[in-house]
């Protein structure tokens, strides 16, 4: 059977700047989400803009690690230390918005300082999953056929 090729096909305007998830808690205290085109966001919705990881992820991801080194060359990396390397990565490259986020009732704006603050503490660990698994979700980034065009 022939892999028809525009099945895969990635929107790269998704790629380059990422697609809104709603988020919603679930029982258990599941994190979860769908993506959602920014217009269908509603007021009091709960959203993640959220990029594809690739390669700015990683590079990133490898400065952190080389300026964590370069700091401590002669000390293993402590747990803490490996959860900060890997929020400010995400928070420069992946998790770049969010919109309805409270934290003790208190909106909490959106900045790549406070994602990576937040990203990086223990306690906040279903949401950093949710961002790394939404992140290789690559179904949210496929190019979609206009009604029209898909009809011609």
């Amino acid at each position: 059977m022939p892999l028809e090729l525009t099945d895969i096909k990635a929107d790269p305007r998704k790629l380059e700047t990422g697609c809104w998830w709603r988020v919603w808690m679930e029982a258990g205290a599941v994190l979860n989400g769908t993506p959602i085109e920014e217009a269908q966001i509603k007021e009091d919705d709960a959203a993640l803009l959220i990029v594809p990881i690739g390669v700015a992820y990683h590079r990133k991801l490898e400065d952190e690690r080389e300026a964590v080194r370069a700091a401590h060359p002669k000390r293993e990396v402590s747990e803490a230390a490996q959860r900060s390397i890997v929020a400010k990565a995400l928070a420069a490259t992946t998790l770049r918005g969010w919109r309805n986020l409270t934290l003790e009732g208190q909106a909490l704006p959106w900045s790549e300082d406070k994602a990576a603050e937040i990203l990086a503490k223990p306690e906040w660990c279903w949401l950093t999953e949710f961002v790394l698994s939404a992140a290789q979700h690559r179904s949210a980034t496929l190019a979609k056929e206009e009604e029209g065009d898909a009809k011609n």
